[in-house]
């Protein structure tokens, strides 16, 4: 059975916007440049959730990511955090992408199911 954390962060009630569009397995495909080469990155968030006004106006989005890690304890939980990082860094880039939304209405946010922890991946220079 899910944490009530991981049950929290799964629910649509966290969400206060007028309107809450959610999205399961969103591909994207995205030119970076990496090492001062372009390269093509893919990827599937698991769950995309955009967040409008009452207008009808895009104004947050949350990127959510299902982690099924075997963790040991609290110290697993920060390093495998950390470690999913860059990935998280790659759907948030992404998300602004195809959303037009900028770097501080997009929050990522990973979900250790084995550990039943949500952890929020603050943006890092």
């Amino acid at each position: 059975m899910q944490s009530p954390e991981i049950r929290g962060a799964l629910s649509r009630d966290r969400y206060q916007e007028a309107a809450v569009d959610l999205r399961r397995e969103v591909p994207f495909a995205m030119t970076v440049i990496a090492s001062g080469t372009s390269q093509l990155l893919t990827g599937r968030i698991d769950r995309l959730v955009l967040c409008s006004d009452g207008g009808g106006r895009l104004v947050r989005a949350e990127v959510l990511d299902v982690k099924s890690d075997r963790v040991a304890g609290p110290e697993d939980v920060v390093r495998l955090a950390e470690a999913y990082r860059p990935q998280m860094k790659s759907y948030s880039l992404a998300t602004q992408r195809l959303t037009g939304l900028q770097d501080g209405q997009v929050k990522a946010t990973l979900l250790f199911l084995a550990a039943g922890r949500v952890v929020e991946i603050a943006a890092k220079a």
